[in-house]
């Protein structure tokens, strides 16, 4: 990522920014749903965390704009499904929402309203043309759910890419220059 940013601000295509890179885990000690605890695609503990704790953190610590339209939250697979899971239920937080190869977000259409396009600047959904049929299918339901609601959004697919660092590194690239246009 560090080679990524360095060269599209090198490029003038980007200015310096804070990236902050959490595990993307955590859990609740006074969870006591046991079932739900284990479930991989149950966020709540690392939604809290990123909300409560490390946005506080890092906007105390560091000299940012702490506002919406100066973040950003973006991720690599079960990282991209978070980062729509979490993006899209805190819009009072991120306006800039990035998923590349997150299978998982074709729930109800009613879900993503047309209205969201009055609040983000960029949501980016992308994959590799190679990558499982489940997860290729999954993403790109999610693509067709937000064409069909009007959500404005990016879609990408990485041409002959799987579920690897090649697929994620043009997906980056491609979402970081489209952060400063």
């Amino acid at each position: 990522m560090d080679n990524i940013l360095d060269n599209l601000i090198a490029a003038g295509q980007a200015v310096p920014v804070i990236v902050v890179m959490d595990k993307g885990y955590a859990s609740m000690t006074d969870f006591q749903n046991t079932e739900r605890n284990s479930d991989m695609f149950d966020f709540t503990a690392f939604e809290r965390l990123m909300v409560e704790e490390l946005i506080p953190m890092i906007d105390a610590g560091y000299r940012t704009h702490a506002n919406r339209n100066s973040r950003a939250i973006a991720g690599l697979s079960i990282g991209g499904f978070q980062s729509w899971s979490i993006g899209l239920s805190h819009m009072n937080l991120f306006s800039y929402i990035g998923g590349f190869s997150g299978s998982g977000m074709t729930d109800s259409p009613g879900n993503y309203p047309s209205s969201l396009n009055e609040q983000m600047r960029l949501l980016f959904v992308s994959i590799g043309t190679e990558e499982p049929e489940q997860m290729f299918a999954g993403v790109k339901a999610f693509h067709d759910i937000l064409d069909e609601q009007g959500v404005r959004h990016i879609y990408y697919e990485s041409p002959g890419t799987a579920h690897e660092w090649l697929t994620w590194r043009r997906s980056l690239n491609l979402f970081t220059e489209l952060l400063f246009k």
